[in-house]
């Protein structure tokens, strides 16, 4: 008996690079692209776009920049006669500026387009670009087969104007969910070291702390961010990138998640997911999509941007109350489960097979829903 044909899927997208900063975007791409293949249920070819970010902005970034998009555009032009579906997975800027070329190029090609766009900003993004660029995005998203969002405010904005699904980050969890139930000691933050994603507040905020509280730090530091006050503090441990293993044992060893970003491109963060799933109880600072994770006083607490006494106050809540520890992290273990990847990938990889046999979806459920099934 012949067997089916799987699908055949061409993915342009950036991987983790070595020697450079890693990113959201890398990690849930990478992790994406992991899973799918682990699956077996589609024929998975890969582009990498990814770029040097540790390199400070400037002309030969530029340059840079420019080389991988025209190299990209020619081995997508390369591969899609032997495709039958482009899913360009990308940030709201580079969906911006790289977006409508790769999907005239699948038009071209009689291929269906895919845009799937990484974080929470695609609307600030378009507001902010000029005018010929705002319209070249919005034609691209109004005549894409299909538009994939991380956060449901993104989706209600644009399904209006577009076919849109929600495709929220999910993970398939590296370490089992340990419920927490003493006070709070040991503190945890994973991100990209910038200045929005709110690392010195939450330095600021550990020192208001007891003395037996203490703050570990891991992510990259990002170009000109000044990670001066990490060096030999006594109460705050930053250990650099670590891979995937490094920070599930993180996760593993400590009791709260730190998460004070006020990043505008922030939409449904990797790390507060893996924290989530963890059973850590997170902290986080109350902006955009982070309610769609963090409910206050639910999986955990949260409190006003840019703001190190709050933030200290509500790390002092779980220090000392074991109860609130209990509490937030039973919820957080079952906010977890509604973003573990098999669900979610399983309706993307229904999408992707039936837009390979024609226009049409068929009708379904929203992911939120399907994500909640299990």
């Amino acid at each position: 008996m012949t067997r089916p044909r799987r699908t055949r899927v061409l993915m342009l997208g950036p991987l983790p690079r070595e020697g450079s900063a890693i990113g959201g975007t890398q990690v849930s791409f990478s992790e994406l692209i992991r899973e799918l293949r682990a699956r077996g249920t589609l024929d998975i070819e890969v582009i990498d776009t990814s770029r040097d970010v540790s390199r400070p902005s400037g002309w030969r970034r530029g340059l840079e920049g420019f080389g991988l998009f025209a190299r990209s555009l020619r081995a997508a032009r390369e591969r899609l006669e032997h495709c039958d579906v482009l899913m360009f997975n990308a940030s709201s800027g580079a969906m911006l500026r790289a977006g409508p070329f790769f999907a005239a190029l699948a038009r071209l090609h009689g291929v269906p387009f895919v845009a799937r766009c990484f974080g929470g900003n695609l609307e600030l993004a378009i507001e902010r670009a000029s005018r010929v660029e705002a319209a070249l995005a919005m034609r691209m998203l109004v005549q894409a087969d299909l538009v994939l969002l991380q956060t449901r405010s993104l989706c209600e904005h644009f399904s209006r104007v577009a076919r849109v699904e929600w495709l929220p980050t999910t993970r398939t969890p590296a370490t089992a969910a340990r419920r927490r139930d003493k006070p709070a000691r040991k503190f945890l933050f994973v991100s990209q070291l910038r200045p929005q994603k709110g690392f010195a507040e939450a330095v600021e905020a550990i020192e208001q702390l007891p003395a037996a509280c203490s703050l570990t730090l891991i992510g990259p530091a990002m170009p000109d961010t000044d990670v001066a006050i990490l060096e030999n503090h006594p109460r705050a441990k930053w250990l650099g990138a670590l891979d995937r293993a490094g920070v599930a044992r993180a996760l593993a060893e400590h009791d709260v998640f730190v998460f004070p970003s006020y990043y505008d491109g922030e939409g449904l963060p990797g790390a507060v997911i893996e924290a989530l799933q963890a059973g850590l109880p997170v902290v986080a600072a109350d902006w955009r999509s982070i309610r769609d994770l963090v409910a206050h006083e639910e999986n955990g607490l949260l409190v006003p941007i840019r703001d190190a006494t709050a933030l200290a106050n509500a790390m002092q809540r779980l220090a000392s109350d074991a109860g609130l520890v209990r509490k937030l992290s039973r919820g957080a273990t079952t906010t977890g489960r509604a973003f573990e990847a098999a669900p979610v990938l399983a309706r993307l990889e229904s999408m992707l097979d039936s837009l390979s046999q024609g226009p049409a979806l068929p009708a379904s459920r929203p992911m939120l829903e399907v994500a909640n099934d299990s």
